[in-house]
């Protein structure tokens, strides 16, 4: 029986399967860290409406814009902010942010996440922030 040839065939075999689950691992790396800036830009925007920091809409997705760009996030994959609680009465302020991370690995989304699109993780995060009066 001759051998000559059984390495090459076990590494073809096994490469697809290694590269697919350092990718992975790569991609979930990615994910985790846009989590935590996700997070961080919208405790940040709903923080400066409800000091009054951002006076409106425009303003706090610049400040939501900021904290993402400082995180290196792209801003296209940045979805319309949701900020609620705008009005003269309202108590409490809440910000809801998405971002659409991409994925390295095709169907990855789909496999683990059970995401609509196969191209993409959805990240979101709403933060709520009591309202400062002023005197």
């Amino acid at each position: 029986m001759d051998d000559r040839g059984q390495a090459t065939v076990e590494a073809a075999l096994m490469l697809p399967i290694v590269l697919f689950v350092i990718l992975g691992m790569f991609t979930y790396g990615l994910v985790v860290h846009s989590r935590i800036v996700v997070t961080d830009a919208a405790r940040e925007g709903a923080r400066a409406y409800a000091l009054g920091l951002a006076l409106d809409e425009a303003e706090t997705r610049e400040k939501v814009e900021e904290q993402l760009q400082n995180g290196g996030l792209r801003l296209e994959n940045l979805q319309p902010i949701q900020l609620e609680g705008t009005g003269v009465d309202a108590e409490f302020v809440e910000l809801t942010v998405i971002y659409h991370q991409s994925s390295f690995v095709p169907l990855l989304p789909l496999l683990i996440g059970g995401e609509q699109n196969p191209n993409y993780f959805e990240i979101s995060h709403t933060s709520t922030f009591k309202k400062e009066r002023s005197s």
